[in-house]
């Protein structure tokens, strides 16, 4: 299985505050409490969605 967190950070689609509790959607402009369970589900998405997968 392919770690789309990680290929999200890489292609700049997402990004994490310092402290890891927080992921930020780059091109949304949106910003989001990755402690909870759904956000890590959204960021998978999205990193997959936009790399063309």
């Amino acid at each position: 299985m392919k770690d789309y967190i990680k290929i999200g950070i890489e292609q700049n689609l997402i990004s994490f505050s310092e402290d890891m509790s927080r992921i930020i959607y780059v091109f949304q402009k949106k910003e989001r409490n990755y402690n909870n369970p759904e956000e890590e589900s959204t960021g998978r998405n999205i990193s997959s969605t936009n790399i063309g997968l």
